[in-house]
């Protein structure tokens, strides 16, 4: 730079205008920086006089740049060669490092013996632990012997897979953060080993294992389950492999109408009356997809495909069965508690429901496993594993002859709808809003002969009592008996079905006071002759803090009746609150309201921790005896508030001045 600068102080030499340079530079190496900043230089004012001074000294100053530039771009190129020479240089033959994928064998030394090993997992791919059920705990301890997937190399008491590579130094791998975490707390193990290979060449074989399983690893994602691994130095690319563990489904059980979960489940029912069955089954694979398919043992029964797919109709004596939802296994099975986010089942509680009406047959139905039939079965929803369960639970139907049944709704046979299953909960009712009419239907039949071959002989008048106490308001009618002859449609387990039945039909609108809570209605069937008994309940729930409007309802008379103001009740319903609401209506006249209208009057609150009827009076601006008035099922002004527990609390959002 130094030399530069002064040869183009040389080639500047004097100005235009004849001026020197100053004494004092005269053979001095001078740099560019000390030219700058001396204040003393000498250079004419770049006026029209000496413009093309001016511009020979800009272009002679721009030159130098350039050429400086120049020659620190020409070393910076040569470097960049060199090293890359030097890299090719260093490589030689070997290139960049890559993988031998799975569908090509590679050779391996084992034992002094070769064998062959397919090669490295594409990325995604996924691999299955199956998994083991003792005293209803799942046990996924890997069995000695457990061979890996898809390749030839035995990997003892564990799960494994290999990495084949070619041109890599190594093979590095890593884990999920849960799976690293169960690995921490010793819950799982994982090694990793290398193989000689055949030739030694550059291939190079790494081997990841996991054992020592202890319990069930519980996980929620797919990514959870994941190992990932890379060569060194990369270039081969990062895969990823997901581990299933497969757990089969368990802890078969069953219930009848709404009775104990178990095992082995047995019916005591009258022919033609129906009994609703949950069949239940646990699987604790988080992101799974369940399915209890048929009985093994359907063909005991009718109502369900044949061998040929077609709906067997009914027979005299075989019991109906009939799943409620029918559609698809694994559609039709449900997360007991409901899915969270549409996929994952918290508490991994499966069910699905079926009816089955007796007939004069004794019938056992099996679930689960029998006789080599795995009819519930689970899938992985991010892969193609399945687990088949090898539990099961059976169910006994055994009639009971002589005894009042309470029987369906028949086609043209009755107005209303047919009796509800035991213990049914009913569409949610509303104050001021009816309930839709409940028939409850019965008769008693006579039969003769012995198991097998029985035949119908005649039937015993019947008469429908309420048992207990109805809530109040509650409106019974009795028809006239129907003499129904044998029925000889093939409609719902009803074939053959005759005999006098009984019917009495149920009317209620709740009222003020009977909101928030179920209200259980019972009623006993008993023959006239015999005294013979049968008892029928259903629930029907009546929303809280719901209102259906009535003739002569404003919000401002709302208001009063509820001690809140009609601008507050205004804003709670400013569209439809159900699906059945018209849209048209709203937003609602607040002085004159269409009866039948719903309302909701406040917003629902679920009680926490720590919480009692004082502090929520004074957190939502209210007092006890308000709330205790919006919610009469809460009976002392003391009574101890359950966490989850559903309250209606109107605050006191737009208060009276």
């Amino acid at each position: 730079k130094r030399q530069e600068e002064k040869k183009g102080m040389e080639m500047e030499g004097a100005s235009p205008g004849g001026g020197q340079r100053h004494e004092d530079e005269a053979g001095e190496a001078d740099t560019f920086v000390t030219r700058r900043r001396r204040a003393h230089v000498v250079e004419p004012d770049c006026t029209a006089a000496t413009v093309d001074w001016c511009r020979r000294r800009a272009g002679d100053r721009m030159g130098a740049l350039s050429r400086r530039r120049s020659a620190g771009s020409t070393s910076s190129l040569r470097l960049i060669t060199l090293g890359l020479l030097a890299a090719v240089h260093l490589q030689g033959a070997r290139g960049l490092p890559r993988y031998v994928d799975e569908s090509s064998p590679v050779d391996y030394q084992d034992e002094n013996s070769v064998k062959k090993a397919k090669g490295t997992p594409l990325d995604g791919r996924s691999f299955e632990l199956r998994c083991k059920v003792a005293n209803d705990q799942p046990n996924c301890a890997v069995a000695q012997g457990t061979w890996s997937w898809g390749q030839q190399y035995l990997c003892g008491a564990s799960l494994c897979f290999m990495v084949v590579t070619v041109d890599a130094d190594d093979v590095v791998f890593t884990t999920s953060p849960a799976l690293t975490a169960h690995m921490d707390s010793r819950a799982l193990k994982a090694t990793i080993q290398s193989l000689d290979v055949t030739p030694a060449a550059t291939h190079r074989i790494r081997v990841y294992r996991i054992s020592d399983v202890l319990g069930f690893p519980s996980f929620v994602n797919r990514r959870d389950l994941e190992v990932c691994y890379d060569t060194v130095p990369a270039g081969a690319g990062k895969r990823c492999v997901q581990i299933h563990f497969g757990v089969p489904p368990f802890h078969l059980r069953l219930s009848v109408d709404g009775g104990l979960f178990q095992s082995s489940a047995v019916a005591r029912t009258m022919p033609y009356q129906t009994s609703r069955v949950v069949v239940r089954v646990r699987d604790v694979n988080a992101l799974d997809r369940v399915c209890i398919d048929l009985p093994a043992t359907y063909g005991q029964v009718s109502g369900v495909p044949g061998t040929n797919g077609v709906i067997v109709e009914d027979a005299a004596e075989r019991a109906y069965f009939e799943w409620e939802d029918s559609g698809e296994c694994y559609a039709a099975t449900r997360c007991a508690s409901g899915l969270v986010g549409g996929e994952l089942c918290a508490d991994g509680e499966w069910e699905r429901v079926f009816t089955i009406k007796s007939k004069t047959r004794n019938t056992t139905l099996t679930f689960g496993f029998e006789a080599q039939s795995a009819q519930v079965k689970s899938a992985s929803r991010w892969s193609a594993f399945t687990d088949q369960s090898s539990e099961s639970a059976q169910l006994s139907l055994n009639p009971v002859l002589g005894v009042p049944a309470f029987v369906d709704s028949l086609p043209g046979a009755n107005r209303v709808a047919g009796t509800p299953y035991s213990m049914q909960r009913l569409d949610t009712c509303f104050i001021n809003c009816p309930m839709p009419t409940v028939g409850m239907y019965s008769l008693l039949q006579i039969w003769t002969g012995a198991q097998g071959s029985y035949s119908y002989s005649t039937s015993e008048a019947v008469e429908i009592m309420p048992q207990g106490e109805l809530p109040g308001g509650s409106v019974l009618s009795y028809p006239p008996d129907l003499p129904l002859p044998r029925y000889d449609q093939r409609f719902a387990g009803n074939f053959h079905l005759q005999g006098s039945i009984a019917s009495v039909e149920i009317d209620w609108t709740p009222s003020k006071g009977q909101e928030g809570r179920d209200h259980t209605l019972c009623f006993t069937a008993r023959g006239k002759v015999s005294g013979k008994t049968n008892v029928r309940c259903f629930v029907v729930p009546v929303a809280r803090c719901q209102y259906c409007t009535i003739e002569g309802d404003s919000l401002q008379s709302l208001s009063v009746d509820y001690k809140t103001s009609w601008l507050q009740l205004w804003s709670a319903n400013a569209g439809p609150l159900f699906p059945t609401d018209v849209a048209s209506n709203y937003p609602i006249n607040p002085a004159h309201l269409p009866p039948q209208t719903r309302l909701a009057l406040g917003p629902l609150y679920h009680v926490k921790a720590h919480d009692s009827l004082d502090s929520l009076a004074t957190r939502f601006h209210t007092n006890v005896e308000h709330i205790m008035e919006l919610n009469p099922d809460l009976v002392a002004e003391t009574e101890h508030l359950v966490v989850g527990q559903e309250l209606c609390i109107i605050p006191d959002v737009c208060p009276q001045r």
